[in-house]
């Protein structure tokens, strides 16, 4: 697979890109790899539908963007292995952690938060894999923070921005 089998699509005007063509079950080229990491600086969000099949190819990804830490957050990281974590939660676990939410009641409920703010190298970035969605409530968003600070100073500048 080659760069040029990429396409790319904008997910809005200010932030995020669509890649299609990427086989992250086949090894990852120098192009390709290229490819992922200049769409990931370039938008600070990439989304690959269908794509994480296995462990194998949610490390293979990973990697393209920087050498991996385990997360120092090891009760969430994975038995098998320290550079996934694992981020599951069911309803009927009495163990489960349980959060109000606007009035409802939320089971593994994270808010918004910076990965890893709290170690001496930040956390450029993630990958998500979601093996099983949640039911109800279950949205997620990823964003750079360097990346997203940038580009919402310029959505605020912007002579029709709600907060100009």
């Amino acid at each position: 697979m080659s760069s040029a089998t990429i396409t790319r699509t904008p997910l809005t005007e200010h932030i995020g890109v669509e890649l299609r063509g990427v086989d992250l079950d086949q090894p990852l080229t120098g192009p390709v790899r290229e490819a992922l990491h200049d769409a990931w600086v370039e938008f600070g969000l990439v989304l690959i539908r269908n794509a994480l099949h296995s462990k194998e190819a949610h490390l293979g990804l990973s990697e393209v963007f920087g050498e991996m830490e385990p997360s120092a957050t090891s009760f969430l990281n994975s038995v098998e292995n320290p550079y996934l974590m694992e981020l599951r939660q069911t309803p009927h676990n009495p163990k489960a952690r349980r959060y109000i939410v606007n009035g409802e009641e939320r089971i593994g409920y994270i808010g918004w938060h910076w990965d890893q703010a709290f170690m001496p190298t930040i956390v450029r970035g993630a990958v998500l894999r979601m093996v099983q969605p949640a039911g109800a409530a279950g949205s997620t968003g990823f964003i750079g923070m360097c990346w997203g600070w940038t580009r919402t100073r310029v959505m605020r500048s912007s002579p029709n921005s709600p907060t100009s």
